[in-house]
């Protein structure tokens, strides 16, 4: 098979996706975080993407095929959303629906950077535990003293980090399947922006849950926000947690200020260095959200954690446990159509959403350990 070489710039946010705001034009507008300042007429071409980003062209151009299909599945949820007939809809698009979630969250920068740390903090502890248990004691302090003084470092290619990370995405895409799909419909003046990491997972059930992960794919309360249009914003939810109109359809229409501003100050809090909008008329809103947002922004980081007195598969397990997990943005999300009773710390035990999900999904994909805390 002939590979076309293809473009050496690889967007991590698709030009089909940019296109959805502007309706199809090739100009953007973006706010740069960094630099505190409004690009009016921003190349689609140009955002959101490295040079090589993927590595290969062959590689790239899979991306490219496997985007046309997520492009089909967003694009029709538009049209559904505007023609008021969810029925458009079908469940043929929504396996690429929940691909489209997983690979867009899975191969941004802002990914690449939140979760290498981790990774080398593990190697770094693996790599640890190997030298105290194969040197001799006068060569341990020479070869392991420099790593608890945090003189050795690991590094890895970003190409390679988000290649890893999509493939472990796309694999477990089937397990967001008990997750319904609500379109938020925007009739307020204000419009939804997005970011240069637009997916973002949240949890108002586990909000008071501040030791462990609560994103994962199987928590009980996630919550996807993704805006797909100056008008229209994805909201993937757990109904078993969730009341409020957003329980009441697959359509919610909001007209509160409040609710579209809370909703992109989330893309502002999960944002790396750059966040879109449509039009240059909004350009002083989301300078001014932004700047009221800024002091409480601390950008997304992935912790790792060497715990003891852990459960692993149901049982006490005496020994340490790596154990990783990304924190909650630090935004209370507020809004006015949706609401829950959340989990006190006391009263939370680690459970799936779906068991027969999980078990299906690891019959396929044989996990390494479960552990709860």
């Amino acid at each position: 098979m002939r590979i076309l070489a293809g473009p050496k710039n690889h967007h991590f946010v698709p030009q089909y996706y940019f296109r959805l705001f502007t309706g199809g034009q090739r100009h953007i507008c973006a706010y740069l975080t960094q630099h505190k300042c409004v690009i009016p007429r921003a190349p689609i071409k140009g955002q959101c993407a490295r040079h090589k980003f993927y590595g290969s062209a062959e590689i790239e151009n899979h991306f490219s095929l496997l985007e046309g299909l997520h492009a089909s599945a967003l694009q029709t949820l538009v049209k559904a959303a505007e023609n008021d007939n969810i029925h458009e809809f079908t469940w043929e698009h929504f396996p690429w629906l929940l691909q489209a979630i997983v690979f867009q969250r899975a191969r941004t920068m802002l990914e690449v950077e939140k979760t290498f740390p981790v990774l080398e903090g593990m190697m770094l502890k693996m790599f640890k535990e190997h030298l105290l248990h194969t040197l001799s004691p006068e060569d341990i302090e020479e070869y392991v003293g420099p790593i608890e003084r945090g003189e050795v470092r690991i590094f890895e290619d970003p190409t390679a980090t988000v290649l890893r990370q999509i493939s472990v995405a796309l694999e477990s895409a089937s397990l967001l399947v008990d997750l319904q799909p609500r379109l938020i419909r925007n009739h307020s003046d204000y419009p939804f922006v997005f970011s240069d990491s637009p997916v973002v997972f949240y949890n108002l059930y586990y909000q008071y849950i501040t030791d462990r992960g609560v994103l994962g794919l199987q928590t009980p309360g996630l919550m996807i926000f993704y805006p797909l249009t100056p008008r229209l914003q994805l909201l993937m939810i757990d109904p078993a947690v969730y009341t409020g109109s957003i329980a009441n359809g697959p359509f919610c229409d909001i007209v509160d200020r409040s609710d579209v501003s809370h909703l992109n100050a989330l893309q502002m809090h999960h944002s790396n260095s750059a966040i879109y909008f449509a039009h240059m008329g909004d350009a002083e809103y989301v300078e001014e959200l932004y700047k009221a947002h800024a002091p409480q922004i601390t950008k997304p980081q992935a912790e790792f954690r060497v715990c003891q007195n852990l459960l692993v598969n149901g049982e006490p397990f005496d020994e340490e446990i790596m154990h990783t997990f990304e924190p909650q943005l630090n935004h209370m999300l507020s809004l006015s159509f949706l609401d829950c009773k959340p989990v006190m710390p006391e009263e939370f035990s680690f459970r799936h959403r779906s068991p027969e999900i999980v078990e299906e999904h690891d019959r396929l994909h044989p996990p390494g350990l479960e552990v709860d805390e």
